[in-house]
């Protein structure tokens, strides 16, 4: 599970910002308590914690919102493609903030902290453009944290040898680039540290709510599978969505793939079905039942997937990510989840990560929205949301955004019961924007210009 993630000068984040998922300690509200789930104390000086399954990450346009998702989208990237997937010479793809330029020549820091297997890691890194500046990881297998290895530049300092004997190895043979990280080379050695690293890693998972397209064909993979259909259409019926059935046509010779596609993407396509056992997916179909003028069913009747609503296309793209999420108990980061789904709909979604009988295994899900109905969904008596699970992004003056939960907050400015949304909508908390001349400068905009005489 997700304990933390901090980001330093990257894109809208100029000062550092932390995401915690532990939950406070002052909710002690028994309607929530499947909101959190309990951690085994990591040392003798603290007893239990408790780690939260949702957050969700409120904010105005531009706030900064996307750019903290991207910023976790980018450590994960790197971790797994800056080994194998770049060369000597390759540019690391950080972006500093930019709009102070002291800011933009310093490195940009990122660090995960999460519980895997009954034991805490702390991974982090600074990088410029240009190379790795530092690196380091500890690890806590019992009560105490232990370093595991510190990186200044091209200076390895392995703290601990018998836990990353590969490390040592790499670092005395002069085996990692500059712009490559030593974890993510001592994974491709198979060390045994550094391979559950990153095998907790590809149970992070980072998807855009806006473009489903990145993901659709991991649901669609699901879908030709009978036990992952099943699931599927589980979901798609709890929706209400008037779905009876999906159908997926694979494409198993390049004779199948339609005639009209451009030349350079039969030619992919072609090659891709000549590799061993090589299969494309085709259109994806739903059937909806038809029924005559007395009510009486007359079977159904087959549409593409295209003809159905943008948010039917969203909801369906959406159901292998967050089934899969739920099954392995994995934790789920969605920028915009609600974009083009129903409110209601979007409460359910969060609903499943609090409920043990649908989330047995604690996945987390963690999204943006400007869904305020989250704020107040449910009722003060049995809230959606704690306090602790309402986070905020706000951005100042110049330009750099900062990262906020609600249980920052005064009690005498937040109440236990207080309608959240209201306050929220009035400004109470920040991050929303600023419209006070907003009719003035519209209408500035709108006065047609006067005739010159």
């Amino acid at each position: 599970m997700l304990v933390q993630f901090s980001v330093k000068n990257y894109k809208s984040f100029r000062d550092e910002a932390k995401l915690s998922l532990v939950a406070s300690r002052y909710d002690k509200d028994p309607s929530t308590e499947t909101h959190w789930v309990n951690v085994p104390a990591l040392d003798r000086d603290s007893g239990p914690f408790r780690l939260l399954k949702s957050v969700a990450i409120y904010g105005a346009n531009a706030s900064g919102k996307s750019k903290l998702v991207e910023a976790l989208s980018f450590m994960r990237h790197f971790m797994l493609r800056s080994s194998g997937g770049t060369q000597l010479n390759d540019k690391i793809p950080t972006v500093p903030f930019r709009l102070n330029p002291e800011v933009e020549q310093a490195p940009s820091e990122f660090e995960l902290v999460f519980l895997h297997e009954g034991e805490l890691f702390r991974y982090g890194f600074e990088v410029t453009t240009e190379k790795v500046v530092s690196e380091w990881l500890y690890h806590r297998p019992k009560t105490k944290e232990i370093e595991v290895f510190y990186r200044d530049e091209q200076t390895f300092d392995v703290i601990n040898p018998r836990q990353f004997k590969t490390g040592l190895r790499l670092a005395k043979d002069d085996m990692i680039r500059p712009n490559a990280l030593m974890l993510s080379v001592a994974a491709q050695f198979n060390d045994p540290l550094a391979r559950r690293v990153f095998a907790w890693l590809a149970k992070l998972n980072v998807i855009s709510g806006l473009q489903e397209e990145g993901y659709e064909g991991f649901t669609v993979s699901r879908v030709m599978h009978t036990e992952g259909k099943s699931a599927v259409m589980n979901f798609l019926a709890g929706a209400d969505l008037g779905i009876a059935d999906v159908r997926v046509q694979p494409i198993e010779h390049e004779s199948d793939l339609p005639g009209n596609l451009p030349s350079s993407l039969r030619e992919r396509l072609a090659e891709a079905l000549t590799e061993k056992d090589g299969v494309i997916l085709g259109g994806t179909k739903t059937l909806h039942r038809r029924y005559d003028s007395d009510g009486n069913p007359l079977g159904t009747v087959e549409f593409d997937m295209d003809d159905e609503s943008s948010g039917t296309q969203k909801y369906f793209a959406l159901s292998g990510p967050i089934l899969e999420t739920l099954q392995q108990g994995d934790t789920l980061v969605v920028d915009e989840l609600e974009s083009k789904l129903h409110p209601n709909l979007v409460r359910k979604i969060v609903g499943l990560f609090h409920s043990p009988e649908t989330n047995p295994h604690n996945a987390q899900l963690i999204f943006n929205t400007h869904d305020s109905n989250l704020l107040s969904a449910g009722g003060p008596t049995r809230p959606l949301l704690r306090r602790d699970q309402i986070w905020f992004v706000s951005k100042d003056r110049y330009g750099a955004s900062s990262l906020y939960a609600l249980s920052d907050f005064k009690t005498d400015t937040v109440r236990k019961g207080d309608d959240y949304r209201e306050k929220y909508l009035q400004g109470r908390f920040g991050a929303v924007p600023y419209l006070n001349d907003y009719d003035e400068t519209v209408s500035q905009t709108l006065q047609p210009v006067a005739d010159e005489e």
